[in-house]
């Protein structure tokens, strides 16, 4: 797949906005973002799902939802 990513100018002064391609260092700053916040989300549904689980586990222990908001 060909790029795509277009980075829009607008220089406020003269009111021209210029259409271009991403530079190649933008393409990597670009991909690396993408991949940082990809494992952000990744770790951050990764310690959702350890919450439910150990509020699960808890439950199951006999635990009411008062004493597990306590903790």
């Amino acid at each position: 797949m060909a790029n795509e990513l277009k980075l829009v100018e607008f220089d406020a002064l003269t009111g021209i906005e210029t259409v271009r391609e991403y530079s190649e260092e933008e393409l990597l700053d670009h991909e690396e973002i993408v991949k940082r916040n990809t494992e952000l989300l990744k770790a951050e549904k990764a310690k959702e799902d350890a919450k439910k689980s150990a509020l699960a586990k808890l439950a199951k222990l006999g635990l009411t939802e008062e004493e597990i908001a306590s903790l």
